[in-house]
């Protein structure tokens, strides 16, 4: 289970956000228990200045009256929040003096024992109803205490708490708006590196292509140079794949050639039926197949290596070029009864008529050798106003299965047992295809069911059809 979003820039808003949080909290902690602190030490210390005037004029052997007036005079008495105590020593012990104020408080004899073993120091203690803490100071043979209700420090502390969680929500919002900017100021320049990336991985030609530099944060310049040295290794390797490719299939056409010869010059010595004879026709086959290959690998490397459209080509038409695709294959389609239905528009395309042919005859093909006898596969287009021409062919054959889809159009690549080497070809029919397409930024798509059937789809966009 994942705790946090894939998204980075999710994760560094939720981050910067947290953080802020737990900044603001921490600040609001240590403000409270400091302004806490503080207004108990205040207090405190206001009633032992207090205490100090009061002990600088007590007189031994006052009576109740004179210590009245003298608390009275400090205004000991005038603050409900402060009760008063008082002891003297007499015959060697402390005794208390008892002094009459209103609202007075009982004080607990655990905070008395307190006060009178360790004069000076604070004792804290509850009443039941409120809190209070017990200050008291000693001068020669007296002793006096005082009492302070916290209330008033409650009351703040409360005041504090609420105007705390009023900021912390204002804080939350704008740590929430800080977690989102910084994130997309943050975030940004990988997301535009994101989206050059996916448009070179979708561009069908994808050399000398580069991601661009489009910041100045170190770390993500660091990376972008690092993906274009990637590139410009790829490409050299691409290159010399291609390189390797073209010069083989130069080098064997040669040789396959003069072996086709030899064997066709063998062929006519031979008498029909002998054992050499059938030897050499399936040698001849075998032969002519490897030169299918070395032409069609010597077709697709010419293909890589043109890089412009060829504008300049005489305009063809779209239904011509299908028709004559289709006579090519009708010999083959006619041996498995295969009919072949076509319902063209006479559409001219700026494309290369040959190449257009080619491209429509791999497709075709790859339906008639995959289409179970009797079978019918229909080839018609359409055109869509304002965006250009969809050319369909569908046939009723064995179908493809889902998972090699994606690698339809790769070379030498067979789809499946259906698929085998025993139907004929090498895998280079539809790569063909898609090279020829990708060539004039045309769309080739295909959906296929095992067992009902499959749909190749040829999208030729507005730009190309001749006006």
């Amino acid at each position: 289970m994942r705790l946090l979003p894939t998204r980075i820039r999710v994760r560094t808003a939720i981050l910067i956000a947290g953080v802020l949080m737990l900044c603001l909290s921490v600040f609001f902690t240590i403000t409270y228990f400091s302004i806490r602190a503080s207004l108990i030490s205040r207090s405190e210390e206001e009633v032992r200045e207090q205490l100090r005037h009061v002990l600088v004029d007590l007189k031994p052997g006052m009576d109740a009256i004179a210590l009245r007036h003298l608390l009275a005079t400090h205004e000991m008495t005038m603050e409900s929040r402060i009760h008063f105590v008082l002891f003297e020593r007499r015959v060697g012990a402390l005794l208390p003096i008892p002094i009459v104020q209103p609202d007075s408080v009982r004080l607990p004899d655990a905070a008395l024992k307190r006060m009178l073993t360790s004069p000076g120091e604070t004792v804290g203690f509850t009443d039941g109803v409120g809190s209070f803490r017990l200050v008291s100071l000693r001068r020669g043979a007296f002793l006096a205490g005082a009492a302070i209700n916290t209330i008033f420090i409650e009351e703040a502390e409360d005041s504090m708490v609420q105007a705390f969680a009023y900021s912390l929500l204002l804080g939350l919002l704008f740590a929430v708006v800080s977690g989102i900017v910084v994130a997309n100021f943050t975030v940004s320049p990988l997301s535009a590196l994101a989206k050059s990336a996916q448009e070179i991985a979708a561009a069908s030609s994808v050399s000398a292509t580069r991601l661009p530099v489009t910041t100045n944060i170190t770390e993500i310049r660091e990376l972008v140079h690092s993906i274009n040295s990637l590139l410009e290794a790829r490409d050299a390797s691409l290159d010399q794949m291609r390189n390797f490719t073209a010069d083989a299939a130069h080098e064997l056409r040669t040789p396959l050639t003069v072996l086709k010869g030899e064997i066709e010059v063998e062929l006519r010595l031979l008498p029909i039926g002998s054992e050499q004879r059938e030897v050499l026709e399936s040698n001849l086959e075998e032969v002519e197949r490897l030169i299918s290959i070395v032409q069609d690998l010597l077709y697709l490397a010419t293909m890589e290596g043109v890089t412009d459209r060829e504008v300049d080509v005489e305009p063809c038409d779209l239904g011509a070029c299908v028709e004559r695709a289709i006579q090519r294959l009708v010999a083959m389609a006619e041996k498995k009864k295969i009919q072949i239905q076509a319902h063209i528009e006479h559409v001219e395309i700026a494309a290369d008529e040959e190449r257009i042919i080619r491209l429509t005859y791999n497709v075709l093909l790859n339906a008639v050798q995959h289409s179970s006898d009797g079978s019918r596969i229909e080839v018609s287009a359409v055109t869509v106003a304002g965006a250009g021409v969809v050319l369909t062919i569908v046939d009723s054959g064995c179908g493809i299965p889902a998972p090699d889809l994606p690698h339809i159009f790769d070379r030498f690549y067979r789809a499946g047992k259906s698929r085998s080497r025993a139907e004929g070809g090498a895998g280079l029919g539809l790569a063909i295809a898609k090279s020829i397409a990708d060539h004039y930024g045309l769309v080739l798509g295909i959906e296929s069911k095992v067992g009902e059937g499959t749909t190749v789809t040829l999208f030729l966009p507005s730009e190309i059809i001749h006006k």
